[in-house]
């Protein structure tokens, strides 16, 4: 069974000035052993861009002030998500959220620090970030993943530029909840254990 989405297109969101050609890209594809692959390609001139420089990794917040690929995972028809945030320099946030923008008990990744991989390929900016299985939100069987993929993109001026798969008409919001557009089926995703399936 294919487990990957065709290439999903994020747009940039409407409030921003029109910008040179551009174009951003992910796909999601459902591992064997349960957790996700997120894979984004963005179209860009390297000397237009600020993409944070390699470093030691590890947990961070407000990496979204700088280039940052993200995702919000939720369980199909529940309020409940958690919000990925990869940073090319292999810094990554987790958090989590009972409901729109109320935040639950902080949560340590289980699986470990999530692998990042990046750089630059055929006119392309590319990264890979890899979730575990138990970092992503608890789901009964037969449910699926309702996820929402964005991106913060600088220039090198300093801009920040939002982009979605789906956008809040007035400002940049990833967490509204039409935002998470993409699904996986249950029939993409590794059946619910036990533990998955408990709240």
């Amino acid at each position: 069974m294919n487990r990957r989405t065709p290439a999903i297109a994020l747009h940039l969101h409407p409030s921003a000035a029109p910008r040179e050609a551009r174009a951003l890209t992910a796909t999601v594809e459902a591992t064997d052993a349960g957790g996700l692959r997120l894979d984004y390609r963005l179209c860009a001139h390297p000397a237009g861009l600020r993409v944070p420089s390699p470093g030691p990794g590890g947990r961070r917040d407000l990496l979204w002030q700088h280039t940052c690929f993200e995702a919000f995972v939720a369980v199909e028809g529940e309020d409940a998500y958690r919000e990925f945030n990869f940073s090319p320099s292999g810094a990554w946030a987790l958090y989590a959220f009972e409901r729109y923008r109320t935040p639950a008990d902080p949560v340590a990744p289980a699986s470990g620090d999530p692998a990042i991989a990046c750089g630059w390929a055929r006119g392309e900016f590319c990264l890979t970030a890899w979730v575990g299985a138990a970092d992503l939100p608890a789901r009964r069987d037969g449910a699926g993943l309702a996820i929402g993929l964005c991106a913060v993109v600088e220039d090198v001026d300093g801009s920040l530029w939002y982009w979605a798969v789906h956008h809040h008409p007035d400002k940049p919001d990833f967490h509204d909840r039409d935002g998470r557009a993409v699904r996986l089926p249950a029939e993409m995703l590794r059946p619910a254990t036990l533990r998955e399936a408990t709240p």
